[in-house]
């Protein structure tokens, strides 16, 4: 019996922090080297499919507060989808705030999308931890019916190649666990978990 092929998709992107280990007019000075690069290498390069901005649709915001010039350019590669945003307009660390703030925060976030050709109808969160009971209600009044998180595991070591030598390297493992997230009112949402 032969087995089947299986196919693996690689969405490639970042996890931007705005304000975490460095502070945000640090973070504006990488954003920008980042961005810059992202729209060369997307514009360049038509096998480079697509990029995902998961920081928030702020990030878009903060990029254009010093690069303005290149409004038009990220519109075009996002229209396209060829850089996809989240729905979120900050990634907000749920239990801390209350639920009326993150639905404003989906509502700044999806507006501003909107005007720049829409953001991912999945509802995304970057921890895979830390969900509160209204997420899928609160995904669901926005359109989402799944959702995704992302977790990393970086436990296992692996060779790498660097100039010629073996070294040993810390490196991501990744697999993809489906989970049913459900409300307190019985309303569900699939979740993708990555690791």
């Amino acid at each position: 019996m032969a087995k089947e092929k299986g196919i693996i998709h690689v969405l490639s992107g970042t996890h931007w922090d705005r304000e975490w280990r460095f502070t945000a007019e640090q973070s504006l000075l990488r954003l920008a080297e980042l961005m810059d690069e992202l729209l060369e290498i997307l514009e360049k390069d038509k096998n480079y499919v697509c990029f995902h901005l998961d920081g928030g649709t702020i990030v878009i915001e903060d990029y254009l507060a010093v690069r303005p010039e290149n409004e038009a350019r990220l519109r075009k590669l996002i229209e396209n989808g060829r850089i996809i945003s989240v729905m979120w307009y900050t990634l907000p660390e749920m239990s801390t705030v209350s639920p009326e703030s993150l639905i404003r925060n989906l509502l700044i976030g999806k507006r501003l999308g909107d005007k720049f050709g829409g953001s991912m109808k999945t509802g995304y969160t970057a921890t895979s931890y830390g969900q509160i009971s209204q997420l899928p209600q609160i995904y669901a009044g926005f359109g989402s019916r799944a959702a995704m998180s992302i977790a990393a595991q970086t436990n296992i070591r692996s060779p790498q190649y660097v100039t010629g030598k073996v070294r040993t390297a810390r490196r991501f493992i990744i697999s993809a666990v489906s989970m049913k997230l459900q409300g307190t009112t019985g309303f569900t949402s699939r979740i993708m978990n990555w690791f």
